[in-house]
């Protein structure tokens, strides 16, 4: 009985000591990001039979939990995925908002008008040698400044096109941490709450870039992490890559596309969410659409005056 009265107090302080060093250390990473507060589950020992009377025998640990709900860091990862896209989406708009606005554009209309009244000018004075000199440079001057917005634009797609190769390449670098962090479960012995704070701190990030979904495998063999509408991105230890592949049919027109094994599968630009459909928004439809529109005003322009002196 001596003996089992050392163990129990034993195992007693045991447990408060590993509840005390649980404390301690959710008290230093207060200000750790992504962590999660942990708990000791205590559990009673299994008692024991003396003279058909049951004894008990202390108390053990049964688990760390973390403190963690699976809904609440769901409906997080949604929220994030909606917000950066919203966020991107604002601030592709402003800027394009912005050059719309900026000096370059306002010159469009204003040589315009001033060509106008170059030909208002001649058609006054149509045996003046000098106000035919000033229609003409009042053209070239239409030209010259549509041609710069014009350049200006497109500088604007390969912006939008070195971004979104840094956000992809940024994607890639999580799918492998995420991986590693697999790969570092399977290797050691579970509960792995710091390790699972780290894996749901690189899918918060991930989901900055993409709509994300989690779910676990079996038999503990880490998790399968899919992105836009299933899309497969790390599959317990191994990891599938995200890359811009050739357009059709312009091959410059780059799609995404997801690289699993030796298979390359393209993605829709709608299919993905998060930073880089906003990012494929800007490029595929607003900027597009801007040059579309600048392109029907050139071609409109030069109709109607070939049109006018086709009839003198």
């Amino acid at each position: 009985m001596a003996s089992d009265l050392l163990n129990v107090g034993t195992q007693s302080v045991l447990t408060a000591q590993r509840q005390l060093t649980t404390t301690g250390h959710n008290i230093s990473n207060a200000n750790t990001e992504g962590y999660s507060r942990q708990s000791v589950i205590q559990g009673t020992n299994d008692p024991r039979q003396f003279g058909g009377q049951t004894y008990g025998m202390g108390v053990h640990v049964e688990n760390v939990r973390r403190s963690w709900d699976q809904f609440a860091v769901k409906e997080l990862n949604m929220a994030t995925t909606q917000m950066n896209y919203r966020n991107e989406n604002l601030a592709n708009l402003d800027l394009l908002s912005g050059m719309l606005s900026s000096v370059a554009s306002k010159k469009i209309p204003e040589n315009l008008n001033d060509w106008f009244d170059s030909v208002k000018t001649l058609a006054d004075t149509p045996n003046d040698v000098g106000a035919r000199k000033v229609v003409l440079e009042k053209a070239d001057l239409i030209r010259q400044t549509m041609n710069n917005f014009h350049e200006s634009v497109r500088l604007q797609a390969d912006t939008a096109n070195k971004k979104l190769d840094m956000g992809i390449e940024r994607v890639n670098q999580l799918a492998v941490e995420i991986r590693d962090i697999h790969r570092l479960m399977m290797r050691t012995p579970g509960p792995h709450n710091d390790l699972m704070d780290k894996h749901e701190l690189l899918v918060k990030e991930l989901s900055e870039y993409t709509k994300v979904t989690v779910t676990p495998r079996a038999n503990a063999e880490g998790f399968n992490v899919h992105i836009g509408n299933g899309h497969t991105l790390v599959s317990g230890t191994e990891a599938s890559q995200l890359k811009m592949i050739d357009g059709v049919p312009d091959v410059h027109q780059r799609r995404l596309a997801m690289v699993e094994g030796k298979g390359i599968k393209a993605i829709k630009s709608d299919d993905i969410g998060g930073k880089i459909e906003s990012m494929l928004d800007l490029r595929d439809k607003e900027i597009p659409y801007i040059m579309d529109e600048l392109g029907r005003l050139s071609t409109a322009f030069a109709f109607e005056v070939n049109q006018l002196q086709g009839r003198v």
